[in-house]
């Protein structure tokens, strides 16, 4: 995974930092832990046991392993982390550590790891497991209301280290979008990361607090500094993560607080490779909502919206010998946020795929997504073709990737079938600093700086970086504009205003390399708050008059598409009692695409129970987004005669959304000015999915689907075909559940979209 030179960085943009610092200047470079070949970390395991284990079974299943429950992830998820003795012995390592002897150290970790695939392999042949999963080690990504701060200007092209500015916030459309909304306080954004220098004064006001007072955040890191030795160590906790390195207030883990590292490397030894404190979350923090129009420093995308530091990552965590943010921690990180009020959580790291996805990260994830947090994650820093954890769990996790000032994919872009959006987060080409462009955000010195010519460990300023990592929490504050003007808003709801909201980049429509396009906060919020060209209409076909013991009310419903670009909306229906209260949604339909001129109707049938109160009912049908967002609406009033017999209004149930659409209702042609891949419908689906295009001239049309490793699995059409708008049904019965695309062509003009078949 590339990781982009942060440390290099400061040492050449110090300079023009608010502290005034000197450029730092590098020391040789050691050898890094990266030689020693450990994926995970081998002192415990991740498990998840089977339902209905007894406390006797459990235990035997430990003392197998000679294991013990370090922490437990209930009752968010069904997992503990279980560690175990390594079989090595702590002095003679740190033996090897004094003296750099990176033999010794290697047979040590291979003899622990050894030990740990030993133990994974008992658990795994117990009856009573259900998962056993290593430890995997996370890398970070390195790498028209115009506020008052003075580093806020748009400097465009930048190239090479120039003042500091924000030129991609006016890229993302932040002026604009803050005269619609500048973000509320009761928001709160989740940065899983290094932690978060929280005295800054370009973020102590924007950091979320208890009603109590104290930061509303956590700390899973603790004392440590990310060394070796600190595998023999247990999972260290701090319910106060203020990372104030001066204040003289001892947390329980020495002074100076150790947040700003310890000036040395993984070996517990000085080195250039020592470690920069919590320089990156705090730099996220900055991008996804640093305090804006305080005459001071720079603007976050968030402006008033919260941040919440979940500390996760220890101090060496962004250099290449990382060791020290895994799996377990995370996991521990991302259900505290989703237990503590996070709105959403943003994560500037990840786990290759070629590890394999963490099963325990997952449940946590998805079980956050089911809680309504949307998840923003950064795509990485390969610049290739390749998957990622989290940002590869397409559907729960917004994947982002970086654009650069020419508008595309920045070349160190991770990228895949899985992206969402591209925001800010910096460009590079090759290694040649003199050209890149910067984003700049808030900065704390770590002792290696202080130790390198820098400025006093503690010291405040801003600094410039690059890397997806910025990106995500730029992103993450666009998704709290958002949802400050619609709260209810759940993440699927809420990614689909992001992701047909954004400009579209590279290839048209979605792509691999740009997703949807980059972000553009004021038409996100325009989608939510200003009328779109939708309209839903209710036409009873029957009687609308229940008898007292029930029945059925029969309705069609038309979702009309009067304007020229598609919309993704969910569809639902709900109806108002006769007390005056709402009851629903009856029935949901999330995502449905409504192509331009197009006409969905459906014709539905809905129960009315017997225990259903007497009186007057309105049925509603809704096209909007979840929860909240009305766009469409239509409505008829029907009745249910009788005495009203007191029982719970229950066991209704609502069918036909899933038929096919009548013949007599197919919309009428219309010649478009340009040829489009229209967004199929439903996305996902299961097996059946409509592939609408346009045609301005009629033309010879091929129309194919191919799965992820390039290969046709169905040709759609292949002839001559008339201008207009056509549609064609797409059936993935016999294919796997995965991501396809379909590709159009028309002479020289293709266009592709991702289709995702979920069985």
């Amino acid at each position: 995974m590339k990781k982009l030179p942060i440390i290099l960085i400061l040492g050449l943009l110090l300079a023009y930092s608010s502290a005034g610092a000197e450029p730092m200047r590098a020391l040789p470079l050691e050898q890094g832990s990266s030689l020693f070949d450990l994926p995970y970390n081998p002192s415990h395991l991740m498990v998840k046991f089977r339902p209905g284990v007894s406390a006797a079974a459990h235990a035997a299943v430990l003392a197998e392993i000679g294991g013990w429950v370090e922490w437990d992830y209930a009752p968010s998820i069904p997992w503990q982390l279980i560690r175990f003795d390594m079989g090595i012995a702590y002095e003679e390592m740190a033996d090897y550590c004094h003296s750099r002897d990176y033999d010794g150290i290697r047979r040590l970790l291979d003899m622990a790891r050894r030990t740990a695939e030993r133990k994974a392999e008992t658990l795994r042949a117990n009856p009573w497991v259900e998962r056993v999963e290593f430890d995997w080690f996370v890398e970070l990504y390195e790498t028209d209301f115009i506020p008052n701060d003075p580093y806020f200007v748009d400097v465009d092209p930048v190239a090479g280290i120039t003042t500091p500015q924000q030129w991609t916030s006016y890229d993302v459309q932040l002026p604009q979008a803050w005269d619609v909304s500048q973000g509320s306080t009761g928001v709160r954004i989740a940065i899983i990361d290094t932690g978060v220098d929280t005295d800054h004064p370009d973020l102590d006001a924007n950091i979320a607090r208890w009603p109590a007072g104290g930061v509303r955040g956590y700390d899973y890191v603790g004392g440590k500094n990310g060394t070796i030795l600190e595998l023999f160590l247990p999972v260290q906790q701090d319910a106060n993560p203020d990372i104030h390195h001066n204040d003289g207030v001892n947390d329980g883990w020495g002074l100076p607080d150790p947040s700003a590292g310890d000036g040395n490397d993984v070996l517990g030894l000085p080195s250039s490779n020592c470690d920069a404190g919590v320089f990156h979350g705090t730099h996220c923090a900055s991008a996804a909502s640093g305090v804006t129009n305080n005459s001071r420093g720079v603007a976050g995308a968030g402006f008033n919206v919260k941040i919440m530091p979940v500390r996760c990552m220890a101090p060496e965590g962004n250099l290449p010998e990382s060791m020290w943010g895994s799996t377990s921690v995370l996991t521990m990180g991302v259900n505290w946020a989703v237990n503590n009020g996070a709105d959403i959580i943003s994560m500037s790291l990840g786990i290759p795929a070629g590890l394999g996805a963490p099963a325990g990260l997952q449940d946590a994830i998805i079980n956050a997504y089911n809680q309504g947090v949307a998840i923003f994650a950064a795509s990485g820093n390969s610049g290739n073709n390749e998957m990622n954890f989290p940002a590869a769990w397409d559907g729960e996790v917004f994947a982002v990737g970086s654009f650069s000032q020419a508008r595309n994919r920045a070349d160190f872009s991770t990228w895949g079938w899985y992206m969402d959006a591209l925001a800010g987060g910096g460009h590079l080409v090759g290694s040649n600093l003199s050209t890149a462009e910067w984003i700049w955000g808030c900065y704390v010195a770590s002792v290696c700086d202080q130790n390198t010519g820098g400025p006093a460990a503690g010291s405040h300023g801003y600094a410039a970086a690059m890397g997806t990592s910025m990106a995500c929490p730029q992103a993450a504050g666009i998704a709290g504009l958002v949802l400050s003007a619609a709260p209810n808003l759940v993440p699927r709801s809420l990614y689909n205003v992001l992701r047909q909201t954004s400009y579209d980049v590279e290839a048209p429509g979605w792509d691999e390399e740009s997703g949807w396009g980059i972000l553009q906060a004021r038409n996100a919020l325009n989608l939510i708050t200003d009328p779109i060209p939708l309209q839903v209409t209710m036409t009873p076909q029957g009687s609308t008059v229940i008898p007292p013991g029930g029945g059925n009310l029969t309705f069609q419903v038309q979702l009309r598409n009067n304007g020229t670009v598609p919309y993704i909306v969910d569809f639902w229906t709900e109806m108002v009692l006769p007390s005056g209260a709402p009851y629903g949604p009856l029935v949901t339909r999330p995502a449905v695409t409504v192509n331009p001129g197009q006409v969905i109707t459906r014709t539905m049938v809905q129960s009315v129970p017997g225990s259903s109160p007497a009186g007057n009912y309105t049925m509603k049908a809704i096209a909007g987004f979840m929860e909240g967002v009305v766009k469409a609406q239509g409505q008829f009033n029907f009745s249910k005669s009788g005495v009203d017999a007191g029982g719970p209004v229950s066991d209704w149930s609502c069918s036909g959304w899933d038929d096919p659409v009548p013949a007599a209702s197919a919309t009428p042609a219309y010649i478009p000015q340009t040829a489009t891949l229209l967004l199929n419908h439903p996305n996902p689906f299961n097996p059946e999915t409509a592939i609408g295009y346009q045609l301005p001239t009629p033309g010879h049309v091929s129309l194919r689907v191919y799965d992820t490793a390039g290969r046709e699995v169905a040709t759609l059409v292949n002839g001559w075909r008339e201008a207009g708008r056509q549609e064609v049904t797409f059936d993935g019965s016999g294919l796997p559940s995965g991501m396809y695309f379909a590709r159009l062509s028309l002479g020289d003009f293709t266009q592709t979209q991702k289709l995702v078949l979920l069985k």
